[in-house]
């Protein structure tokens, strides 16, 4: 309850964080969760805000690891409800993206992918992510993998 608090605050909803929607049949079956690397503690300081409310973080308080690297649009989240998995779902949000990164003036994506989640790894190298690094948030290792985004210049021609 406080995380989902924490997504609608005024701070994401202000840009400081995207959120994409994937819906099937007019419900939300997935969702992904970003923001630009400038941004990180400006989210962390609303999490931290909202979490801070709540019994569940009493004996543990959220803290906030540095998990962005520098000049990249960072994906911190990607949900997927559990009847919709194995349909794409997950590769759409990742497709729909860059699209967002674009509109913030980054051209990488970047995330991190706990070692012990082999099937979120395969998902993200299918769509192009290559691991740039590892790195230790809390106490687990995660692979940082990035993305570079393709962007495509059109020219209109007037007849």
């Amino acid at each position: 309850m406080a995380i989902t608090a924490a997504y609608q605050s005024e701070a994401y909803l202000s840009g400081a964080a995207t959120t994409v929607v994937a819906k099937a049949n007019g419900q939300v079956v997935g969702v992904a969760f970003g923001y630009p690397d400038e941004n990180e503690q400006k989210v962390d300081q609303e999490l931290e805000n909202a979490t801070s409310f709540s019994d569940v973080f009493a004996d543990d308080p959220f803290g906030s690891d540095y998990e962005v690297f520098k000049n990249e649009w960072y994906l911190d989240s990607i949900v997927v409800d559990p009847k919709y998995q194995g349909m794409g779902i997950g590769g759409k949000l990742l497709e729909a993206i860059p699209e967002e990164a674009v509109e913030d003036d980054k051209s990488v994506v970047g995330l991190n992918v706990d070692f012990e989640n082999p099937g979120a790894k395969a998902l993200y190298d299918r769509h192009g992510f290559k691991t740039v690094g590892i790195k230790k948030i809390g106490d687990h290792w995660y692979f940082h993998m990035q993305r570079e985004i393709q962007q495509q210049i059109f020219s209109v021609n007037r007849a």
